[in-house]
């Protein structure tokens, strides 16, 4: 059976795997006491690791994927800093690495710094200006700040670099649906999903907006296309317990 660890220590373990798949230095044998349990053993070497700088396990001259592989492990781990600390190494190593311009403006945002990362992401564009992860990022940035013009212009610019991806395109149709423009968002969604589900998409972000009466009418909308969608009887709920749709009865 295996032990149940935390989640800083599956983290580690992680960690251990990185290094084993990436080529770098070799960790240190571990040498246990009888009297220990496998458990005990398991936490104790993790805690051993995370003692250790983990630069101090990378080769002397680390590739970006390297670097951003270990700062992945840190955000893992919760260690946004360090993991700041690595993209920007990986950046310096690779200078068009997208996944470091990337990592690095998450890091930066989950830290609540939403404007450095806007900063951070705009030079890597100056490099890459057609990744479109980086556009989808910078469009997120915008969002936190509330600059929802900026926002829309940055999340167009990734669907129109990459037109196949439905997490660009569900981010863009979340703007529009924020601007107003519901319409045109559901026209976005409904490309990948059913109209229901489309319409209880719609209605999630109005009500997180407080404009309970459109959300309404999106829910209800999402239950005349398709009276059986759990999701929508589940926010009408959440909305008003005592929410029932004419001439339905919810299934028991």
């Amino acid at each position: 059976m295996l032990p149940q660890l935390t989640k800083a220590t599956w983290g580690a373990l992680l960690l251990i795997g990185v290094v084993g798949l990436t080529g770098c230095k070799s960790l240190p044998t571990v040498t246990w006491k009888k009297e220990k349990t496998n458990k005990e053993k398991s936490e104790a070497m993790v805690a051993s690791k995370l003692s250790e700088p983990m630069e101090d396990l990378l080769p002397n001259k680390p590739t970006g994927k390297m670097l951003c592989d270990f700062g992945q492990v840190r955000i893992s781990m919760g260690q946004y800093a360090e993991a700041a600390s690595l993209f920007e190494k990986a950046i310096k190593a690779e200078p068009k690495n997208v996944n470091a311009w990337v990592g690095l403006a998450k890091v930066k945002m989950e830290l609540g710094h939403p404007d450095q990362a806007i900063e951070r992401l705009q030079e890597g564009l100056v490099k890459l200006p057609k990744a479109a992860p980086l556009w989808n990022e910078l469009g997120i940035a915008y969002t936190k700040q509330e600059k929802y013009d900026e926002a829309l212009d940055a999340l167009e610019k990734a669907c129109k670099l990459d037109s196949e991806s439905n997490l660009y395109r569900s981010n863009l149709a979340g703007i529009l649906v924020v601007r107003g423009e519901e319409q045109k968002a559901y026209k976005l969604y409904s490309q990948t999903m059913s109209e229901a589900d489309a319409r209880v998409q719609i209605a999630r972000i109005l009500g997180g907006q407080g404009k309970m009466t459109a959300c309404q009418k999106q829910i209800d909308l999402a239950i005349k296309a398709d009276p059986t969608n759990e999701f929508a009887h589940q926010l009408a709920e959440e909305i008003d317990p005592k929410f029932q749709p004419a001439g339905y009865n919810a299934p028991r």
